[in-house]
């Protein structure tokens, strides 16, 4: 389960096609501007993307932390 302790929205902007797109996340659920997630009501691809896009700048942020980390105990 993706979750984020002090997360209280999560909104981005996809562009595709010469469209852009408004995803929202929050705790309660998702939402996209697009016609697949308006009409069809089902989770799109714009969801998924920036949902995969929040989790990779997550593991970024421990990787780079942790590399300091080992630079810093390295250095002692």
């Amino acid at each position: 389960m993706w979750e984020r302790a002090h997360l209280v929205e999560l909104r981005g902007f996809v562009q595709y096609d010469h469209k852009e797109f408004c995803v929202s996340i929050s705790p309660k659920g998702a939402s996209c501007s697009c016609h697949d997630f308006v009409v069809r009501g089902v989770h799109c691809k714009h969801i998924a993307f920036v949902a995969m896009a929040e989790l990779a700048h997550e593991a970024a942020e421990r990787s780079a932390h942790r590399q300091v980390q080992e630079v810093l105990r390295a250095g002692q």
